[in-house]
C-alpha cells in the first residue's frame, strides 16, 4: 500500500497498460491508401513510420483500431496517410498529446 511522506500530495506511479482505441475520421484516402496513428512511444511507432500502426478502414470514413500503451505515460501522436508505395501524409497541426488512463479510453477526433 503507497502511503505519501508527510508534506506531499504525489500520487503513485501509475502501472499496467490502457488499452487505447483510436478513431479518426478521414474520408482523403484513394484505393491504395491506409491511415496510421504515429507517435513518440515504442507501442505507437516511435516516430518511425515504417512502424507506424495501421488502423481498419472497415467503417470508413472513420478508420479504427486499439493499442495498449503504457498507463501513466503521456504520448505525443498524429495520423498519417500512407500508400503501397511508402508515401507519407502527416496530418497537419501540432501533435496530439494525452496520458493513458485507466484499462480503457476512446480517442475519438477528426483528422488535422
Amino acid at each position: 500500500m503507497w502511503v505519501p511522506s508527510t508534506g506531499t500530495t504525489t500520487p503513485p506511479p501509475t502501472t499496467g497498460t490502457t488499452a487505447v482505441s483510436f478513431n479518426v475520421t478521414y474520408s482523403g484516402t484513394t484505393t491504395g491508401q491506409d491511415v496510421y496513428v504515429l507517435g513518440s512511444t515504442a507501442q505507437l511507432g516511435a516516430w518511425n513510420t515504417a512502424n507506424a500502426i495501421k488502423l481498419s478502414g472497415a467503417t470508413y470514413p472513420v478508420w479504427k483500431g486499439t493499442i495498449n500503451l503504457t498507463s501513466g505515460t503521456s504520448v505525443q501522436y498524429k495520423y498519417i496517410r500512407k500508400d503501397a508505395a511508402g508515401n507519407v501524409l502527416y496530418e497537419g497541426g501540432t501533435n496530439r498529446s494525452f496520458t493513458p488512463s485507466g484499462t480503457t479510453q476512446t480517442r475519438t477526433e477528426t483528422w488535422q
